[in-house]
Parts: C-alpha cells; structure tokens; sequence
C-alpha cells in the first residue's frame, strides 16, 4: 500500500512539474501555433513525423516538419506540410516561425 501511495503522489507531482523533453515542449508550442492559424477548421497534425524530424537547428531553435491534412475526408481535404521552429528556455517554448507550405 505504501508504494501505491508513493507512485501516486510522485505521479500527481510530476503532471506540473516535471520538466518535458525540449523537442516535446518544442512540438507542443508548434502544435498550439498550427492551431491558432486555422481557427475553425478541421486538421490532423502528423505529430509523429514532427517528432522525428526535430533537431537543433543551430541557432538554439528546434526545428521540424510535418504533415498537416486540412479538412480530412471532405471534398476540399488538402495535403499540406508544416515546417515549424522553436526555442526552449526556461522551460517554456516559443515559435520562433511557422510555415505551412500550400
């Protein structure tokens, strides 16, 4: 009962306050970025692929690329790729460019 315990409140602690890998808090901030521009449409983000193209780009920023299906299953869907940079300091992520190639 006592490990049950402990595992419980380490894994409540940790929900605000462990550190997330940069490339995640990098993705996450791309993902909320792509978000915001296509307010009220409907999208699937590759977030996988992003994922897997993340590195540092030299300047201290995360960059990455991805899918981004625009309207998926409806007559207008577009295929659409995302190319996305951020930098991670302190722990927080902010896009530092964002491009969805049409």
């Amino acid at each position: 009962m006592f490990w049950r315990t402990m595992a419980l409140m380490v894994a409540v602690a940790c929900t605000g306050g462990c550190a997330k890998d940069p490339k995640a808090q990098a993705l996450e901030a791309c993902a909320d970025a792509v978000a915001q521009k296509l307010v009220g449409k409907e999208f699937r983000l590759d977030r996988t692929a992003m994922q897997a193209s993340a590195a540092d780009d030299g300047t201290g920023a995360i960059a990455m690329s991805g899918g981004l299906l625009i309207n998926p299953g409806m007559t207008n869907e577009e295929k659409q790729t995302v190319q996305c940079k951020a930098r991670v300091e302190n722990g927080k992520a902010d896009v530092v460019s964002l491009s969805i190639i049409w």
